[in-house]
Parts: structure tokens; sequence; C-alpha cells
């Protein structure tokens, strides 16, 4: 069997975990695994993890903790919350980078060489969403709206600079 990425979501909402495991691999040995994304053409994020594969040459990130890497413990979603900026030439965003799918493309490796690489997409949104940049009377923020009639519960977060609000 050809070392593999299997993920269940492959495309998902952020919000929502993804289970990935790794297959095909030499038993008992470090697979390193990295995880890069790139927002919106202009920013990219990255972190990395090693883990020991099991008897039957498997990693299975949501039972297994990393042996060395960006963090620490059994966490499922470690290799996502724990990425970093990678220093490279700032670009600007485009105005509606928020809606963008973000592509994330992991990439394992054994001590023997073998590879495994699969992207996979991650979004803010689920189909049908709309999003609407509001700019009035000092009021900054984006508003998303699903597709369909309402009414609809809200939620709203607030902050400030201003000592007066």
């Amino acid at each position: 069997m050809s070392a593999m990425f299997v993920v269940d979501q492959p495309d998902a909402l952020i919000d929502q975990p993804i289970v990935i495991t790794l297959r095909g691999f030499a038993p008992l040995l470090p697979v390193s695994v990295t995880a890069t994304q790139t927002y919106a053409d202009a920013i990219r994020w990255q972190s990395r993890a090693k883990f020991i594969s099991n008897d039957n040459g498997q990693v299975d990130l949501a039972r297994q903790p990393p042996v060395s890497g960006a963090y620490e413990g059994v966490a499922p979603m470690g290799l996502f919350w724990s990425m970093e900026r990678l220093v490279s030439e700032a670009r600007p965003l485009p105005r509606d980078a928020v809606m963008l799918p973000m592509p994330i493309r992991l990439e394992a490796e054994g001590a023997d060489g073998r590879r495994a690489e699969i992207v996979i997409v991650r979004r803010v949104a689920g189909p049908g969403v709309t999003s609407h940049v509001i700019r009035t009377n000092g009021l900054v923020g984006t508003l998303f709206l699903p597709s369909g009639a309402g009414p609809r519960p809200a939620a709203t977060q607030q902050s400030s600079t201003a000592s007066n609000v």
C-alpha cells in the first residue's frame, strides 16, 4: 500500500473538526507532518509535528500525540490551531478575502522516505451565505446572511478602543 492521507471531510467549514489519518507508512517509525495554509494568495501559515506510526504503519491525529512539533498532547485539530505566519512579502488582501476558500496542503514524510500529500479546503461560510461590508456612521463590520427567507437568530461581536463606549 502506498502512503496516503485519509481525511473524512476534505472540504469543510473552519469550525468543523475533521478526522485525519495517515496510512501506508513503515511501522513504528517517525512520520513528519506539515500543514501549510495559503490565505487569499497573500499570507501563508504553517505548522509541523512528528508522530510515531503504529504497528500497522498508521498515524491517527485524533488519537496520537506528536513526539515533537508545534503542539503537545492529543489534539485532533492541532496542526490547524498551532500554525504560525510564515515570514514573507506581505501583499494586500482582496476585499472579499473572508469568503475565499482556504486551501491547506498536508504533507507527510516517513523516516524511510515514504511520502503522502493532499490539499484540503476550509471555508468561513457555507453554500449560499453572502457577506456585506458595513461602513456606516462609525460602524465597521461584515454582515453574513444565509440564503432564503428569515427571520433568523443573530450574533454580534463588538469592540472599541474609545473610552466612551
